[in-house]
């Protein structure tokens, strides 16, 4: 739609008037021209107008009379998205959303953004715009740190209110979108454990998969084994790896040259893509060389990441002699109640005829918990020399999905206008899922749709929008599915209740709640506003309002305003303001609710109006247990090892380092030290040991202090002692 002017010019010859008409179409007055996804709010301006874009009224006597053309808002509702944004890269740039008031009359604009740690606003948020003038919108991006999921999104609705003078408020959500991209590898299995092979004799080959489970491409290449006894073979010594691409050929290698245990490792490097999320670095490798009659392959069997409700294939263990025939035996750690079963039990080995062992997981329950190796166990051989422990691994995989809300209700929303209400939805699973919402009730809607959670606790936020149409009660639901081949280890949320009241009053309150998300301990939330408007004609009443909180004194919020009046067609905007969140804070969900309760005076307006206040200290609360580790008396010559926890009570991965005391290391080592990430609410081993051999007998001590960049909701990191006496 372009503004057209109308010029009229009147001339008299005698009694003859002459009149002529002349149409220029001017499309100097805003930024951006209209298109199917524009928003038009207020009346339509297509009429013709006179100079200066006032509409033609009528022409009497060679005399022009105008009138002004009625405030008119045009934007674009089609989704913003930021694109592909590269993990650790840093912010993207920022997006712009124009409002153009395309009438003579002003007008007033707001605009806020749904609960989102990931986007922001900057510059006016509201305001007046003038006629034939338009704001600008300004939304900024956070982007995504280097641990984040290639492919994760991060979504938000922009909610835009149009305010003009007589009328209802109305408003327009647009949806904001984002997309990590990055390479990132898997390993499979993380460890290459060989068991045991004939001095001179090379091992069973051990069949390893790595692969790029990014959306970018990258090249890995491989580095030489920290131990000649290790190698890796494959098709190429670096390859070009695509999305969900694996290394062809890749295969680990074990000849060993004497009759110990041995380990060493292959660096993996990855260039050409920014990474997201921890990728291994290296290969780890393990094997014995024996001299004995009597072998063992391979030392243990990862299973890795089953899909919740599916089985993997089953594995084998080879057990082989060169000399007298013997006996064997084989069970399982936790018996009858094992993850697994084997086959044969028992039988006879001779020289020249391997043994085959097969060892078959059960299928992972439906709903699981994701639990590093939580279906973990041990597979002992006992043979002529002794007996042979086989670790077995293998964990559950899947998304668990959950709501913060069990159900929505708007209460009364006046007819013809609509109200927002938010909630969060966290994957506190181990792989990614899809989500959209099906909607029983054309009156409600729910955006963003489509949103991509990555696991680990990823929080995303949904908004619910009503829109009663007439005087009446209405009743829905949203439905969360999950995109084909979208494994879960939990049922889905029950359907979302939706209720609200179509009213006739003159009192709007919007939105019917907030959440100020996931707020690093520490820091502060930004501000949200509740609009409460008297939408009753120039002729209606002016109405009183109040507001307070539930909390009183003790809230963690404040108010700009506590009371006002608010005369027939005009609004306020109501400020919440977050306290900031301790430093040293709980990261319950929701430990910082409150409500917001709005009454006022108005006719056919009984009910207080009680906007719920939501907001969540987010960050690591780090542990190590126990607090003191204590070895004892330790014979020299020999170590002992002695297990504690690294327990995670935040709601965020914490990516912790594990450092001994100054000089610790030569009596104490920790296992593993790096590299560790620990899920918000669980725990990982660690396993210490003394090594009183590497120095003089007696009394040693020292400390495992850990550390991690994320954010401290915990309080000062407090070190776990180690103690021994060597003898």
């Amino acid at each position: 739609m372009h503004r057209k002017a109308l010029f009229v010019a009147l001339a008299s010859f005698g009694a003859v008037a002459c009149t002529q008409v002349l149409n220029i179409e001017d499309r100097s007055l805003r930024p951006t021209t209209e298109s199917a996804g524009d928003a038009n709010v207020g009346a339509d301006d297509s009429g013709l107008l006179a100079e200066g874009g006032q509409p033609l009224q009528k022409v009497d006597g060679g005399t022009i009379t105008i009138s002004s053309d009625p405030a008119h808002a045009v934007f674009p509702t089609t989704p913003l998205d930021f694109g592909p944004v590269s993990c650790g890269g840093g912010a993207p740039a920022n997006r712009t959303l124009v409002i153009n008031n395309v009438g003579d009359s002003d007008l007033d604009f707001q605009a806020e953004l749904g609960p989102t740690s990931s986007f922001s606003l900057i510059g006016a948020t509201a305001g007046p715009i003038a006629g034939r003038s338009y704001a600008t919108i300004t939304i900024a991006s956070s982007g995504f740190p280097l641990f984040a999921t290639a492919s994760q999104t991060e979504a938000a609705a922009l909610t835009v209110t149009i305010l003009i003078d007589g009328q209802s408020p109305v408003t327009q959500q647009i949806d904001i979108t984002e997309t990590a991209a990055g390479g990132s590898l898997l390993l499979d299995p993380g460890i290459a454990a060989f068991g045991q092979a004939q001095v001179g004799t090379a091992a069973s080959a051990l069949p390893i998969s790595l692969k790029n489970t990014g959306n970018v491409a990258m090249t890995v290449s491989f580095g030489a084994s920290t131990d000649s006894q290790f190698s890796l073979m494959s098709d190429a010594g670096s390859a070009m790896l695509g999305p969900g691409e694996s290394v062809s050929g890749l295969t680990a290698q074990f000849l060993p040259s004497s009759a110990i245990s041995s380990t060493g490792s292959i660096t993996i490097t990855a260039a050409g893509a920014p990474m997201c999320g921890a990728s291994p670095d290296s290969l780890h490798l393990s094997g014995a060389g024996t001299v004995g009659p009597i072998t063992v392959q391979p030392g243990s069997l990862d299973f890795g990441l089953v899909d919740c409700g599916s089985t993997t294939a089953a594995k084998q263990i080879t057990m082989s002699t060169t000399g007298a025939a013997f006996s064997w035996s084989a069970s399982l750690g936790k018996g009858a109640a094992s993850p697994y079963t084997i086959s044969p039990v028992s039988g006879t080995a001779t020289a020249g005829l391997p043994v085959i062992v097969t060892v078959t997981p059960h299928a992972v329950p439906a709903t699981s918990a994701i639990t590093a190796d939580l279906y973990a166990d041990n597979l002992t051989i006992v043979a002529a020399d002794g007996p042979h422990v086989i670790p077995l691994h293998e964990t559950a995989a899947g998304a668990i999905l959950s709501q913060s809300l069990s159900s929505v209700a708007f209460g009364g929303v006046n007819s013809g206008t609509k109200a927002t209400s938010s909630f969060n939805v966290v994957n506190a699973g181990n792989e990614p899922a899809t989500i959209s919402y099906t909607i029983v009730n054309g009156a409600f809607a729910l955006a963003p749709q489509g949103q991509t959670l990555s696991g680990d606790g990823y929080s995303s936020s949904a908004t619910v929008t009503f829109s009663p149409t007439s005087a009446t009660a209405y009743a829905g639901s949203a439905t969360m599915t999950v995109a084909a081949g979208t494994v879960l280890c939990a049922p889905l949320p029950a359907a979302l209740p939706l209720t609200g009241t179509g009213t006739i009053n003159y009192v709007t309150v919007t939105p019917s709640s907030l959440d100020f998300g996931l707020v690093n301990c520490g820091s502060k939330g930004s501000s949200k506003s509740v609009v409460v408007s008297n939408t009753a004609p120039g002729s209606g009443s002016a109405f009183n309002w109040t507001a307070s909180l539930g909390k009183g004194s003790g809230s963690p919020y404040s108010l700009a305003l506590s009371s006002g009046n608010i005369k027939p067609g005009k609004n306020i905007s109501l400020t919440i303001s977050p306290s900031t969140i301790p430093q040293t804070s709980p990261t319950t969900s929701d430990y910082y609710a409150d409500t917001l309760t709005i009454t006022t005076d108005a006719a056919n307006d009984p009910t207080p109006h009680v906007i719920s206040l939501h907001e969540t200290a987010q960050g690591v609360i780090l542990t190590l247990s126990p607090s003191v580790v204590a070895f004892g008396s330790v014979a020299g010559g020999s170590s002992s090892s002695l297990p504690f926890q690294i327990i995670n009570n935040g709601n965020v991965p914490a990516h912790v380092g594990l450092a001994l005391g100054f000089g610790g290391f030569f009596y104490f080592s920790v296992d593993p030290s790096s590299g560790l990430t620990v899920n918000g609410g669980t725990s990982v081993a660690g396993t210490a040991s003394f090594q009183p051999s590497k120095g003089p007998v007696g009394a040693k001590s020292t400390t495992i202090t850990p550390s991690f960049s994320q954010v401290n909701c915990g309080g000062p990191l407090q070190p776990t002692t180690l103690s021994g006496t060597g003898i």
